[in-house]
């Protein structure tokens, strides 16, 4: 993402400004943030979905714990 932007900035005045590299760091750090959160996201859920399947905490036997009785 920052490689195009650079280069049309740069396109203009021949070198990088300091604007330029102000954009560059801020859309650097959208997608570092946006990233790191869809990755600490993606890591949870699969750490819950392995330990249920692991553990066996499935419908039936949540179900049973309270005593509801699941209709099929």
């Amino acid at each position: 993402i920052s490689v195009p932007s650079l280069l049309l900035l740069s396109l203009d005045s021949g070198s990088l400004s300091l604007a330029s590299m102000g954009i560059q760091y801020l859309v650097s750090l959208i997608a570092n943030s946006a990233a790191v959160t869809i990755s600490a996201v993606a890591v949870t859920l699969l750490y819950f979905d392995t330990r249920i399947r692991i553990e066996g905490f499935g419908l039936d036997k949540l179900s049973h714990e309270i005593n509801y009785s699941v209709k099929d």
